[in-house]
């Protein structure tokens, strides 16, 4: 027992060392330095910044306002930029190991990459490459304000402990909290640096619940939008997001965006981000795309209802065969899925066609979401809304069919933001395949109908062949299996017929929950005349395809 002990010891031992040589020298060459008070800080003089990385602080409660804050940005900054550049530096050395033949990779290599893949819970290395990132030195100056207390908590005083981040393990080097839980004593982790403090934060976000954020500093780097994405950062949530947002804009931290590491002080040149400077508003006067393309049809939302209380449509050839003037120059953007025979391939290869389709325009929903959030800030804080705001925000009202359209109303926002949000990728997909045949369905290869969305305006789309006489729908047609997803997702959003399936998302969000797919299925019943065993076909769908998605 006692050999086999000392044995994974050696082992552990050894893999530490495989780790370290992979990177026998640092990124930055840091200037350490205690601070005896406060005249022993550094003045930010330039954008091109010392990396100074403080192993000791003083407090500032007892300076001015503005010199307190001041000052501990010229602390914490340096640090937030060595800690950037130490991330960005492994992030370069993945995108070279990787790079290469995998057969070709070194032990070490490969210890260094398995232990990369185990610190950030990545799945896989593109996953990996993107927890890597990291985003707007603004944001982490606001949290490290709002969390120390701009420099005034303990555990920032006697830890280094710029984000109050929890220590469980005991062999960490940390100190004792004031505060117990279920009886029981807690402690912080106290850092040897700040820069040391900072990484670690980036490990939180980079590896904790907040997938959202980490996506979306893919698309923008605006800060104002960039932290919507951190509700479930705080148990405070929207009033978290708030704190933020204010104290970015009060404080001006947005010039800090564009600041560097002097590039004299770095061992390796492609530490440099060049940014494109930007300049971001608080009341989000900066363009937010939300208008919708126009869409080939435009279904009368009055006869929508109809679809649901008519037989469902599917698979079947139209009369004329697509004798419609828009169809006749139309083609079809799908794969021809019905040549790949083994069926576990298909579903890989309709899963991988679709699935990017419907995160991007999952993606168009969360701005729009974002821009509603925008707004119900400015309304809880009485600022007045530009005359483009309310244009767009009466758009969305009827786009979205809210029944309070008043934007004088609390509840108005909150039927909004409802409404407006995403519809879970693995229910999108699976929908998707029971709705087209695995993208083999006629109306699907002829007129990138992927849902089986109707139409009811009279030339609309395409007639089915057993429409009775008695029924006006038609089969709706896109221009690209990307409108097809945008409709399906404005249809699922807006109808009435589909309330249960939108509280089911609400729920998942006041739990700080991602929208969950089986749960939301449940709110199906009206998609299709089946009911119930529809919805019980798409639950199963979703455990049975899951491994095929690609998304875990």
């Amino acid at each position: 027992m006692v050999k086999s002990f000392y044995k994974y010891v050696f082992f552990i031992l050894c893999g530490l060392l495989l780790l370290s040589s992979c990177n026998n020298t640092e990124p930055v060459n840091t200037i350490s330095k205690s601070i005896h008070s406060v005249v022993d800080i550094e003045a930010l003089d330039s954008t091109l910044v010392k990396p100074y990385d403080y192993n000791s602080v003083v407090s500032l409660e007892d300076l001015p306002v503005a010199e307190k804050k001041q000052k501990f940005i010229d602390m914490v900054l340096p640090a937030i930029l060595v800690a950037k550049a130490t991330l960005l530096n492994t992030q370069n050395q993945v995108r070279e190991l990787i790079s290469e033949d995998t057969a070709n990779i070194s032990y070490k290599h490969k210890a260094f990459l398995n232990n990369l893949l185990k610190k950030y819970k990545a799945n896989n290395f593109d996953e990996l490459l993107i927890k890597l990132n990291t985003h707007p030195n603004s944001i982490v100056l606001a949290q490290s304000a709002i969390e120390s207390g701009w420099g005034t908590s303990r555990f920032f005083l006697e830890a280094n402990n710029i984000f109050g981040i929890w220590s469980f393990n005991k062999n960490d080097d940390r100190i004792k909290a004031k505060s117990h839980r279920n009886g029981k004593s807690t402690y912080l982790k106290k850092y040897s640096n700040l820069s040391a403090s900072i990484q670690d934060y980036f490990v939180t976000i980079n590896r904790g619940p907040y997938r959202d954020f980490r996506n979306q500093r893919a698309i923008t780097n605006n800060p104002y939008i960039l932290v919507t994405y951190l509700l479930n950062y705080s148990e405070l949530g929207k009033e978290y997001v708030k704190q933020l947002q204010y104290l970015i804009k009060r404080n001006n931290l947005t010039k800090y965006d564009n600041y560097q590491i002097d590039p004299k002080y770095l061992n390796k040149t492609n530490l440099i981000i060049k940014r494109k400077k930007e300049e971001f508003e608080f009341e989000f006067e900066d363009e937010i795309n939300i208008e919708q393309k126009q869409d080939t049809i435009d279904q009368d939302t009055k006869d929508s209802e109809k679809q649901i209380e008519e037989e469902e449509v599917q698979n079947e050839e139209p009369i004329n065969k697509l004798s419609h003037a828009s169809t006749q120059e139309l083609v079809s953007d799908l794969p021809d899925f019905e040549k790949i025979n083994n069926v576990n391939e298909k579903k890989r290869q309709f899963f991988d066609f679709m699935r990017p389709k419907i995160i991007t325009e999952n993606n168009r929903v969360l701005l729009e979401r974002d821009f509603i959030f925008k707004m119900q800030i400015k309304f809880d804080e009485k600022v007045e809304f530009s005359a483009n705001e309310i244009k767009i925000l009466e758009e969305l009202v009827v786009r979205y069919r809210i029944k309070n359209t008043d934007l004088s109303k609390a509840k108005t926002y909150n039927n909004l933001l409802l409404h407006v949000d995403i519809i879970p990728t693995e229910l999108a997909l699976t929908q998707a395949a029971l709705e087209s045949a695995w993208g083999t369905s006629y109306f699907s290869r002829t007129v990138n109908n992927i849902y089986g969305q109707w139409c009811f305006t009279p030339g609309c789309g395409v007639v089915p062949k057993r429409r009775p006489a008695s029924k006006t729908h038609e089969v709706a047609i896109f221009e690209s299996v990307t409108l097809s997803v945008r409709y399906y997702l404005k249809f699922l959003n807006s109808h009435p017929l589909f309330s249960k399936l939108r509280k089911a998302r609400l729920k998942n969000r006041k739990k700080e929950e991602e929208p969950d797919a089986y749960d939301m299925a449940g709110g199906l019943s009206a998609y299709s005349a089946r009911g119930n065993d529809y919805i019980s076909e798409v639950r199963s769908m979703i455990k049975t395809n899951k491994k095929y998605m690609g998304l875990e």
